[in-house]
């Protein structure tokens, strides 16, 4: 996951500025006791840092994040940080329950909207469809 540069427009999280020339890059993870760690490395003009993001697996036993959102939701954590910074900062960051749920309910469909909708075909023997035998 790349982040192109990007110009000065408010943050995903914050409704903040990001730099004006910030490269945000996913690199990769590996697992610590007790916790997925995610790297990523920023870029702000010629300065490069590292960042080590990182999820509780405890969140990922509860389902409060699934694994292979692992990856997005640690670079939108590091996007929020960095909002109004030139990579300055913690080096290593937490995901908090609290950054999960808003990442869940950012990620939930609009109220209103089911997920699908099943067609029901009504030359379909009705002991096919639980609902109207």
């Amino acid at each position: 996951m790349v982040g192109s540069l990007l110009p000065r427009s408010p943050s995903m999280s914050t409704g903040k500025d990001l730099p004006a020339r910030l490269l945000v890059q996913y690199v990769g993870f590996h697992d610590a006791p007790g916790r997925r760690e995610y790297l990523l490395l920023a870029q702000f003009g010629e300065k490069v840092r590292r960042y080590t993001v990182w999820i509780a697996h405890a969140a990922f036993v509860k389902r409060q994040a699934l694994l292979q959102d692992g990856p997005d939701i640690c670079y939108r954590k590091l996007m929020g940080v960095l909002v109004g910074s030139e990579l300055v900062g913690e080096a290593r960051v937490p995901v908090t329950d609290a950054d999960l749920a808003r990442y869940r309910e950012a990620q939930a469909p609009p109220m209103g909207r089911p997920h699908s909708r099943r067609i029901v075909d009504d030359a379909t023997p009705a002991a096919e469809h639980p609902r109207r035998a």
